[in-house]
């Protein structure tokens, strides 16, 4: 094939929520520590960016036509990217090595980067214990520029509209935990530039040549790129407007010189004339992991009792009529059994070696098992990996919020299908609580001697507007597009409350829904 034509266009993208792309180094004060570059600003490797695009090419039908192909007769890319590079305090990229100011000013900041703690979650939803753990991120605002180029030809200009259309889809997000709120880009369009270099004509050939390789030269020929909302067809959109009802605690998982508890506070970049400036205030954080917990337990319990999975006697179950072929079963295990010579010196040891015999045994071996829950299946009873029934999973949250891989059960996993962000709110110290509480004798019922905490809540008249974005495909269920919607109704009644210290009546929030897509 004779690829004579260029594609290329140098993209501005900003971080619409904080973001973090692991190095999967240790640091000295945090467990994961964000990628750097050479000057020790955070950076997008090229690598994670074609990742990404690509994954989103599949899902759209175009990633074979221009990511390649593998196998004997497979093709490799024609899509070539830059690193993502940070936008400096002067407006311009920092690339090369640079001589900054780590210790005044802008780059400051960068020296000591936000993080979030987190800690692990078993299968019952609960923390486990000593598996704590917390992440470095980048400041949300911060701005990145890259180049994207596909080789092609003249027949490739509808592959490349449509590659260019991920970018600006909801789902392009950079970097680990997309699930929980971080790593929500949007291309600046006024920085954003395009060029289709004709190879075979001299003068455009001339412009591919000598076109720098800097990303703070605009591209030659190049006109501005416009992003339109066309990449959004596989996704719904819900908007909520919510103002607090009263005080509410975003724990920080420390406290200051006032409380031992203290609401979590972080700062974001904001862009004036071009230029980057990080706000000195603090901004009230609500995580959206807070609000993604919240509604992952209340659309289990909607989704449990739309399905009829509830305590007692479900009003819709249907449980298998047939009877286990007991007979068989036993018949065809002591067949197998008779194979296996185990030598024992005591009574003890025949129990111990037995047990270990069952619980080690591969009851797919034996045809009257594999036949008895290919019954179980078809009458549509939920069987686990590891051959028994379980009524722990709720389907409504796997295809929602995802799940773990499980490698002993031989589950590969699924990421979620809920994509939200982080909300900020001014903050103003006057609108901040102290509550003084003790900790009760369960015995006695009176305080405990040398108890006593605080905790600083927080109250603001002013609401915040939470958008979500669901994937249509996982919405075709009825059931779980109840479950779902259901949640957000006592979301914006009032009847789900989110962070902490919710028991003691914090946390309710009230509002609306907005229009939805």
């Amino acid at each position: 094939m004779n690829y004579t034509y260029r594609y290329i266009a140098q993209i501005t993208i900003e971080a619409q929520s904080a973001f973090a792309i692991n190095s999967g180094k240790v640091g000295l004060l945090h467990d994961n520590v964000v990628s750097k570059d050479a000057n020790g600003l955070p950076y997008i490797p090229g690598t994670s960016l074609a990742g990404i695009i690509r994954h989103a090419a599949i899902k759209n039908g175009i990633a074979e036509e221009i990511f390649g192909n593998g196998g004997s007769e497979g093709f490799g890319s024609r899509v070539l990217f830059s690193p993502g590079l940070m936008v400096g305090e002067n407006g311009k990229v920092v690339e090369g090595l640079k001589d900054l100011d780590f210790n005044d000013g802008f780059y400051s900041h960068f020296k000591q980067l936000p993080y979030r703690d987190h800690v692990k979650i078993n299968d019952r939803g609960t923390a486990v214990d000593r598996a704590k753990f917390d992440e470095e991120l980048v400041f949300k605002g911060t701005r990145f520029v890259f180049e994207i180029e596909l080789v092609g030809n003249q027949d490739d200009q509808q592959s490349w509209e449509k590659l260019l259309k991920l970018i600006n889809s909801p789902e392009f997000r950079i970097g680990s935990g997309t699930r929980k709120g971080h790593g929500n880009f949007s291309p600046i369009e006024e920085v954003c530039f395009q060029v289709i270099y004709d190879l075979a004509q001299k003068e455009e050939l001339e412009a591919y040549l000598t076109k720098s390789a800097s990303l703070n030269q605009i591209l030659p020929k190049s006109s501005p790129l416009k992003f339109e909302d066309t990449a959004i067809n596989n996704w719904k959109r819900y908007g909520l407007k919510l103002t607090p009802n009263n005080f509410f605690l975003f724990g920080a998982g420390y406290g200051d010189e006032e409380a031992d508890r203290v609401g979590k506070k972080e700062k974001y970049i904001r862009w004036e004339d071009g230029k980057p400036n990080l706000l000195e205030e603090d901004f009230i954080l609500i995580p959206a992991t807070s609000i993604k917990g919240a509604l992952w337990h209340r659309v289990a319990f909607y989704y449990n009792n739309e399905s009829g999975n509830v305590i007692g006697e479900p009003t819709n179950a249907q449980p298998p009529s047939k009877e286990f072929p007991i007979e068989t079963f036993l018949d065809q295990l002591k067949g197998i059994r008779e194979k296996t010579n185990i030598e024992v010196t005591s009574e003890d040891e025949v129990y111990e070696n037995l047990i270990k015999e069952i619980e080690n045994f591969n009851f797919e071996e034996i045809d009257a098992w594999k036949k008895y829950m290919e019954y179980l299946e078809d009458e549509g009873v939920k069987i686990s990996k590891s051959s028994t029934l379980s009524n722990d999973e709720n389907k409504g949250v796997n295809e929602l919020f995802g799940f773990a891989k499980d490698s002993e059960r031989k589950v590969s996993g699924k990421r979620g299908a809920v994509l939200l962000n982080d909300l900020y709110i001014p903050y103003d110290k006057k609108k901040e609580k102290v509550f003084n509480h003790v900790k009760i004798d369960r015995f006695t019922g009176g305080a405990l001697d040398g108890a006593l905490f605080q905790e600083k809540a927080f109250h603001s008249n002013e609401p915040i507007e939470l958008e979500l974005w669901v994937e249509s495909s996982v919405l075709n269920d009825d059931q779980i597009k109840k479950a779902f919607e259901k949640s957000l109704d006592d979301l914006v009644s009032g009847n789900l409350p989110l962070g902490g210290m919710t028991t003691k009546g914090h946390g309710f929030f009230k509002g609306e829904k907005l229009e939805k897509k």
